[in-house]
């Protein structure tokens, strides 16, 4: 069902974890970068193996289905990208992993002049990396990520869109990024909010609605919620120290 959604908001880091959380996410998504160098090479290599011999438009199917092949999909009846069994007419959606590494791929592998396709090598520094010591801002899917050094602080911002927040969520870098805050020992003054909307709250007309809501809370745990989160963990056949 339809959606539009947002989501932002700043998290205090704990002074004594800050680089070390910042450097095992950016090491992280730098790692990932050399396995999308990988993907592309092995994609360049078979669109021109697809495309040795062809010319004009028949080369540019042959080099254009290559690629998406390679990212696990098709090219569809509109010329679009289709991952495998997405069910999609136009290309799996924006959260679809595959549709990802077609476009960050193609985008490496291609250059698009008058509508011409012409293979290119793919290179490191064409790759988005990042140095671990230093303030970073990552786009990743219907999310941007900011760490700020001067602030010890992590950014979350998801822009309105159809269904943004779920899509945002999904990608492999959020789910790292939220992992590493779920085990965060949070200290005074470290924490924050997370602050989300949708179409669905804007709308309502009961008294209180239509404002902000809070999706994430980042805090040093109370006597009270400890106890209660050892309770649950109790529950749930753990041990009371974890």
């Amino acid at each position: 069902m339809s959606c539009y959604n947002s989501e932002n908001g700043k998290i205090i880091i704990p002074s004594a974890k800050w680089a070390e959380f910042r450097k095992g996410l950016l090491t992280l998504w730098n790692a990932k970068q050399e396995t999308v160098l990988a993907d592309a090479l092995r994609a360049h290599k078979a669109a021109e193996a697809a495309a040795k011999g062809k010319r004009g438009k028949v080369r540019q199917d042959a080099l254009l289905l290559a690629i998406a092949q390679a990212c696990g999909g098709t090219i569809n009846q509109w010329g679009g990208f289709e991952a495998r069994g997405s069910g999609s007419s136009w290309g799996g959606g924006r959260d679809d992993t595959q549709y990802e590494k077609w476009e960050t791929i193609t985008h490496l592998i291609c250059d698009r002049t008058d509508g011409e396709v012409a293979l290119k090598t793919p290179k490191k520094k064409d790759l988005t990396t990042f140095a671990i010591t230093q303030d970073a801002r990552i786009d990743c899917g219907d999310a941007t990520v900011t760490f700020t050094n001067a602030t010890k602080t992590v950014g979350w911002y998801v822009s309105e869109n159809n269904r943004a927040v779920e899509s945002a969520h999904d990608h492999w870098f959020a789910k790292a990024l939220f992992a590493a805050l779920n085990k965060m020992e949070w200290t005074r003054g470290s924490g924050g909010k997370i602050i989300g909307n949708d179409e669905y709250n804007r709308d309502s007309d009961h008294e209180g609605g239509g404002g902000n809501y809070v999706t994430f809370d980042f805090h040093p745990l109370t006597k009270a919620e400890k106890e209660a989160k050892a309770r649950q963990n109790r529950s749930y056949g753990y041990s009371a120290r974890w």
